[in-house]
């Protein structure tokens, strides 16, 4: 037997325009090729053609049924008149085998050629179409990402299903991405109903690795998918039958909120394969029923663009949807100190919620504060407002149970499917025990795991178990009873589905043609009108150390003189604080510089910095010392003795280390007390420059000589030659013989050169070699005990 199935719709949007074949006891599905001319390809597992009777093979399309419910009998299917095709490709290294039918399947059967990818990212989720044990046509989603994994030496695609699955004598049926591509066909895996949920899980041979499978034509796909040399990653289905363009049409629901949440349908004809819908936001999608969420309050205008192999088609509701959430709330961000928690704070008119995303994401509380979990480094949180309200209560499900059934105890989970359109609260259900003890009742989601739990205390017979559960919307929740829990379950008059317009559908049970356990749900539709989200701002500061260092421009100085020093901090923060001291004493402003002159030697300068740094530990440091050390400025003074021409002078100074007389009369002398003779009576103004390391400090006295005996004691000098080489000549013409000295200074005032010459002649010449000395000006100073002569002279 070989089957196909036409074009289906499953709930939650999963695929539309995906169809299915099936060969023998395998399933089979059409496949599109790069030239979209509809060449009835065929793709299968490879396991499935070991028989190589490809020529016998028969094919049968649209065996399915008209509902979700098995009907009691087969329903009719179409079948092609000739039978029988030709083996193109196959390869053991994915499982994969690609046949031609012989003929074409014509328009009346609604052909369908399935596109493909041949990407090797994994699928977000996947939908697979199958014919389990030569069945009817059945569907099974997965809402998880597809996993790379190698099975049995096949390179396959794991996918993990939900409360959906796959059984045995489903191999070579396809599997398709989410963008309604074929990924690959089933080679096999331990899923069946009603195993443990560790076993919900399939292995599909991979189409990318397929494309090039053995290297040759007759081992790949590539030469029979891709016969215009495109390698293209992808494609879309083909459906060569179509012969209109499409209609654009739309729903949604709700048109009016106050949560920002709307779900757009596609009600669109002739079969489009490609939507994009425009919110009026500035945002779009191409998914086929999109929900989405707005942020903003106002009124949206909505186009969607529906497009099919003939052409496309748009249609445009104008100011169709509404938006009005509450306002969003007031939020204070806080802080810590390196790793930690942080207290997050909002407010609002409804219940505070808080999530890790501006959008989704994972809601981690209520209430007006949030303490975050232990963070390291800043992160954002994001806070709304819910405001809650809660419908009146309705009732759905079955109602039978006290007939058309029995008391179920065996150690098998069972239990019931359903859908949630809109947010409810599950209030209660009854149910009817066999005897009085505990029953545990489990809400599931759609991929087995527990959102719900409680064990209520039975009496024997029928009993209300209140549960108050809030169920948001969503798809395959089961309601599960435990295993030996010996409650009522129908085995007849079931009539599925159960449902409340828009809020709730209770689909199936795990089994089919059963209905166990939960009778007469009381349900409440629960509206959440919700706020935009706000960011609120959890901030790691870093622990910090401060420090600070000080430096100077200078730190040995003059008296007087003026120096800078200047704050460095590390981890001083915006506005830091300094508080210099100068030897433990507070001085000077709150700045990170100060100049000042008012030092003695030895003073101690240090800077005390005061850090504004959030997280500063300890919140001041003290900076490094520094040692002022301040030379005195040198001080001139003298006194003097007289006793007639003759003075001695004595510094009085302080602090000075060289000495500079002039005494007014051209002579000059660098001893720290001279003894000097002036040349004769008269006014001399005598002067002393005291000299050390900071400069000099003159002082001045001016003295009246007389002498009687200064007639006798005329000196007449003559010095040739003025300028001299290397020898200078003295005549010196004396009153009377006498001792007489000779001192020749430099420009400084330094002695270089000293000669004594006792009882000299009245008249004599006295030759000098200054053939040792530099070139320059030179004082020469002539004294006998009386006078004295003073002559300046050059050396060249």
């Amino acid at each position: 037997e070989v089957l196909k199935i036409k074009e289906f719709t499953v709930v939650n949007d999963c695929f539309q325009n995906e169809h299915n074949e099936k060969i023998g006891h395998y399933r089979q599905t059409l496949i599109n090729n790069t030239a979209n001319d509809a060449t009835p390809y065929v793709l299968t597992a490879n396991h499935c053609s070991t028989s190589n009777d490809f020529a016998q093979w028969v094919f049968w399309f649209n065996w399915q049924s008209a509902t979700c419910t098995n009907p009691g009998t087969s329903p009719a299917r179409d079948h092609v008149t000739t039978s029988g095709s030709v083996l193109k490709a196959r390869n053991g290294g994915s499982d994969f085998c690609l046949v031609q039918m012989n003929q074409t399947p014509p328009c009346t059967f609604n052909p369908y050629y399935s596109g493909w990818s041949r990407s090797t990212t994994p699928a977000t989720s996947a939908c697979g179409i199958h014919h389990p044990s030569a069945d009817i046509k059945k569907i099974s989603l997965s809402t998880q990402s597809a996993i790379s994994a190698s099975y049995s030496g096949v390179d396959s695609w794991q996918i993990l299903w939900g409360v959906q699955c796959t059984e045995p004598g489903s191999s070579g049926s396809p599997i398709y991405d989410q963008d309604h591509r074929i990924i690959g066909q089933l080679y096999g895996g331990p899923s069946a109903c009603g195993l443990a949920q560790s076993s919900m899980n399939d292995y599909y041979g991979k189409v990318a690795t397929s494309w090039a499978g053995g290297g040759t034509s007759a081992t790949r796909l590539s030469d029979w998918l891709d016969p215009l040399g495109t390698t293209p990653q992808f494609i879309d289905g083909y459906n060569p039958c179509l012969s209109n363009p499409p209609v654009a049409n739309f729903s949604a629901n709700p048109t009016s909120t106050c949560s920002g949440v709307v779900q757009f349908t596609d009600m669109s004809s002739y079969s489009p394969t490609s939507w994009l819908w425009d919110f009026g936001d500035g945002q779009t999608s191409t998914t086929q029923n999109p929900q989405y969420t707005y942020t903003s309050n106002g009124t949206y205008t909505i186009s969607l663009t529906v497009t099919n192999g003939i052409g496309s088609d748009q249609i445009t509701n104008t100011n169709y949807i509404t938006i009005n959430m509450p306002i969003a709330p007031t939020v204070m961000g806080g802080s810590n100190c390196g790793t930690g928690t942080v207290n997050l704070s909002a407010t609002g008119t409804g219940t505070i919620h808080w999530f890790d995303a501006a959008s989704g994401g994972t809601d981690l509380g209520t209430g007006n504060s949030f303490t975050t979990p232990s963070i390291s480094s800043t992160t954002t949180y994001y806070a709304e407002d819910q405001i809650t309200t809660i419908g009146n209560s309705q009732f759905v499900g079955s109602t039978d149970n006290n007939a058309n059934g029995g008391f179920l105890n065996t150690g098998t989970e069972y239990w019931l499917i359903f859908d949630v359109i809109s947010d409810m609260r599950l209030v209660s259900v009854d149910v009817n025990a066999s005897g009085a003890g505990n029953r545990v009742i489990t809400l599931r989601n759609s991929v087995g795991t527990d959102l719900q739990t409680i064990t209520a205390n039975l009496t024997a017979g029928i009993s209300t178990v209140t549960l108050n559960w809030d169920i948001p919307t969503g798809s395959n929740y089961t309601l599960v009873g435990a295993t030996n829990c010996n409650l009522w379950r129908n085995n007849a008059n079931i009539t599925y589905p159960y449902s409340i317009a828009g809020l709730v559908s209770i689909t199936a049970s795990n089994v089919a043609n059963r209905y166990y356990y939960y009778y007469n749900w009381e349900v409440q539709q629960v509206t959440n009108c919700i706020s935009p989200r706000v960011p609120v701002g959890a901030v790691i500061n870093q622990i910090v150390t401060p420090s600070i260092s000080i430096s100077a421009n200078n730190t040995t100085i003059c008296q007087g003189d003026t120096v800078t020093f200047i704050a460095n901090p590390i981890n001083g923060g915006i506005i830091p604080q300094y508080q210099w001291q100068l030897n433990g004493n507070n001085v000077g402003p709150n700045s990170s510089s100060v100049t000042t002159n008012a030092f003695n030697n030895n003073d101690v300068i240090v800077c005390i910095l005061t850090s504004s740094a959030t997280c500063a530990t300890p919140s001041t440091a003290t900076s490094n010392s520094i040692t002022m050390t301040v030379y005195p400025l040198a001080v001139s003074s003298f006194t003097f003795t007289v006793n007639q021409l003759d003075y001695t002078f004595t510094s009085t100074s302080t602090n000075e280390t060289s000495y500079l007389w002039d005494f007014g009369d051209g002579t000059t002398s660098t001893a720290q007390n001279p003894t000097h003779t002036f040349p004769g009576p008269g006014s001399y103004n005598v002067t002393l420059t005291v000299y050390n390391s900071c400069g000099y400090n003159t002082t001045s006295q001016n003295i009246t000589t007389t002498d009687i005996y200064y007639n006798k004691s005329n000196i007449s000098l003559i010095v040739f030659p003025n300028p001299a080489k290397d020898n200078l000549t003295l005549e010196v013409i004396l009153p009377f013989s006498e001792k007489l000295n000779i001192e020749i200074l430099d420009f400084t005032g330094r002695l270089i050169y000293k000669q004594n010459c006792y009882n000299t002649l009245s008249n004599s010449k006295i030759n000098i070699d200054l053939s040792d000395y530099e070139k320059g000006i030179y004082i020469l100073n002539v004294k006998t005990n009386r006078n004295n002569k003073t002559i300046k002279f050059i050396h060249e």
